[in-house]
């Protein structure tokens, strides 16, 4: 075992044989997974991707994994409840159908739980753990459930659809997968509301595939409770023209880490990527990002945003990677931090790999409190400092919640910042 990662693998060994009976699929290439695990462990702080994100509580204890998600659930709760969307409903690991509502004119639902029990091509890319980390190989060997979405080429789907992803009972684990497949011209605004129940973990693996000349908006908020952890990894690739947004925002989780990959594959494609992370107490937001231009005339934006209260931790690791055929890339990433007391912390690691010669490329990252001379200002004017403080936040976050496209969506996150500022604890202030 690499001296840089550890596990409880008996743990490991006693949560598999009291779930694998009842997990779809074929039990051997879940082992593999496994056995994959274990050999590889978790990585530790020593490992470099991970050096700001401690998951010794996941490699020491294997929570057992969630039981079926039955009886009632508020389809309204999360950031994005009171938007007109389809709704796809994922409780303790399982797609609740009963919960869940037909799909838009041009989308496909695919059950991951259905397509592991039969069998098959994609049975086994599911729990296949070939160039896979050890968490994916985790997800990979308690794969319970999730959602393939694949929109038909020429489709542009006015109504968004809504994952609302949850959980309920004691202390459990959770995995899920969520695939989204767009064909060529398609436009699908997809949102995600995350929001694991107190002690549970939750393990997600995404892949999005944007066709030709397609637009993906991808809208994930995670609403924490306490003891919750949310590990995802996610892999997108971009066709020629092809056009994706993701904003990922993150509140008051006791850990949230999203590892997400874009790859511009062909001419033409953009990216833009955005995040809000709302952190107080001993909470932690970690987005680790990768953009790679992998073909010519891509663009691509990062701005991502952490206001830490308290004792929270904030961590941005972003990199843009630029193949030597990828001319004429544009593309600029920029991170910036808000401490709103001394005990908060930032970590910050923006990075450029250029093998390209003719490209518009900058990284930026500032990290610090809110300044004394505005707040002055502000309370000079007969501002009180608990509103002066709350103008300044918001002005700071505005530039991450710009970037969402979609109205509705950007009012509600809005909307929820104000719900955050206005529970703030008095005298949490620079």
């Amino acid at each position: 075992m690499a001296r840089d990662r550890h596990i409880s693998a008996d743990a490991y060994a006693r949560a598999f044989g009291a779930a694998a009976g009842r997990l779809p699929g074929a039990e051997a290439a879940r082992k593999a997974a496994l056995d994959a695990l274990i050999e590889t462990g978790i990585p530790t702080r020593r490992v470099e991707d991970w050096k700001y994100t401690d998951l010794r509580a996941l490699a020491d204890t294997a929570l057992p994994v969630s039981g079926v998600g039955e009886g009632p659930v508020d389809r309204a709760a999360g950031v994005f409840g009171g938007i007109d969307a389809a709704t796809v409903a994922i409780v303790n690991g399982t797609l609740r159908h009963d919960l869940s509502d037909p799909m838009p004119e041009g989308v496909t639902l695919t059950r991951v739980a259905d397509l592991l029990s039969d069998g098959g091509e994609a049975a086994a890319d599911l729990l296949s753990v070939e160039g896979a980390g050890p968490l994916a190989a985790m997800n990979a060997a308690f794969l319970q459930d999730g959602a393939v979405l694949t929109v038909a080429k020429g489709a542009a789907v006015a109504r968004p659809v809504r994952l609302l992803v949850t959980g309920a009972g004691e202390a459990a684990a959770s995995y899920l997968r969520l695939h989204v497949v767009l064909g060529e011209g398609a436009e699908l605004t997809l949102l995600e509301d995350v929001l694991p129940a107190a002690g549970h973990h939750l393990s997600v693996v995404g892949r999005t595939q944007v066709g030709a000349n397609a637009g993906l908006t991808h809208l994930r908020a995670v609403t924490g409770a306490d003891g919750a952890r949310v590990v995802a990894e996610m892999t997108a690739s971009l066709a020629r023209d092809a056009r994706y947004g993701l904003f990922l925002g993150a509140e008051a989780t006791t850990l949230s880490r999203m590892d997400a990959s874009v790859t511009l594959t062909a001419p033409g494609a953009e990216a833009r990527l955005a995040g809000l992370s709302l952190m107080g107490a001993a909470q932690h937001a970690d987005n680790t990002i990768v953009v790679r231009h992998a073909a010519p005339h891509g663009t691509s934006t990062q701005v991502f945003k952490h206001v830490l209260g308290g004792e929270a931790r904030g961590v941005f690791q972003g990199k843009i990677i630029v193949d030597r055929v990828a001319q004429k890339t544009d593309g600029h990433q920029l991170s910036q931090a808000l401490l709103l007391g001394g005990r908060a912390e930032q970590d910050s690691k923006p990075e450029l790999e250029i093998y390209a010669d003719d490209v518009k490329c900058s990284h930026g990252s500032t990290v610090g409190q809110l300044d004394p001379a505005s707040m002055f200002y502000l309370r000079s004017r007969g501002i009180p400092e608990g509103e002066a403080q709350a103008l300044l936040i918001r002005a700071f976050a505005a530039e991450a919640l710009d970037e969402i496209a979609h109205e509705g969506a950007r009012e509600a996150l809005s909307a929820r910042l104000d719900a955050w500022l206005a529970a703030l604890p008095k005298g949490e202030t620079a």
